[in-house]
């Protein structure tokens, strides 16, 4: 199937496919909550790029802010040192999810080759996403179990990312039928759809993300006690000065 370009809607994330269930991942690492912090380098050496562990008493969880007021609850991970610099390390606290919609035949590079169960589906920027979060969070909430039965299932529109609000997962498991996909030399990582809605007769999907997503923060909390997104400039610095 082909690869078509599409426009990007957060950091990380371009392209998807619907019949692999993967996605190119350009900056993420392979660890995250769900494995021990490993960076692929380290250095000790002045103004070289390191990880520092958290201190045993600071606080697990923290809001990060981005410019726009948006908001998402994280989990503290580490400090990274780049470029003299100290980041905040941060993962979401919530399940990552983003939303898709299939590309017109027109807009897909030798769409005449695919195969009737095959479809090219392309994210959702987060522009035109922010109309579809009630229609989402509608599916979701039929579809999914709430952690806490008190509160609904919701989907978020979170800063940096998308999340998944109060859902109950099963673990992730690496599975067993999907190969690791590469094209033109890009990594990446899974994703799996957890359900479709229907807006003005277009369908869309939403996805979870099941890799590590990683954000980072200026060091130091602002007066209302909330770590800063960094700009997507310096995250991507941050992100190649760290893992390569």
């Amino acid at each position: 199937m082909a690869i078509c370009n599409a426009t990007k809607a957060f950091l990380f994330l371009s392209l998807l496919q619907l019949s692999a269930a993967w996605v190119p991942n350009r900056l993420l690492p392979s660890f995250g909550s769900r494995r021990a912090l490993k960076p692929l380098f380290a250095s000790s050496e002045e103004g070289g790029s390191f990880l520092e562990p958290l201190d045993a008493d600071e606080d697990a969880e923290a809001v990060i802010i981005a410019q726009d007021g948006r908001e998402i609850d994280a989990l503290m991970d580490a400090y990274a040192h780049v470029g003299g610099k100290r980041y905040l390390v941060a993962l979401p606290r919530d399940d990552p999810a983003l939303i898709a919609k299939p590309l017109d035949a027109g807009e897909v590079a030798d769409s005449d080759d695919l195969d009737d169960d095959d479809m090219e589906v392309v994210e959702v920027e987060s522009e035109a996403a922010a109309a579809l979060i009630a229609p989402a969070t509608k599916a979701l909430a039929e579809a999914l179990e709430p952690i806490d039965k008190k509160s609904p299932v919701e989907m978020a529109l979170s800063a940096f990312v998308f999340t998944i609000k109060n859902a109950e997962f099963d673990a992730i498991e690496e599975p067993e039928d999907i190969e690791d996909l590469e094209e033109d030399g890009e990594e990446e990582y899974e994703v799996e759809m957890i359900t479709s809605f229907e807006v003005d007769g277009k369908e869309h999907f939403v996805y979870r993300i099941l890799e590590p997503v990683i954000m980072a923060a200026y060091d130091k909390p602002n007066a209302d006690g909330k770590y800063e997104l960094v700009s997507d400039e310096e995250h991507d610095e941050i992100i190649a000065d760290i893992w390569g």
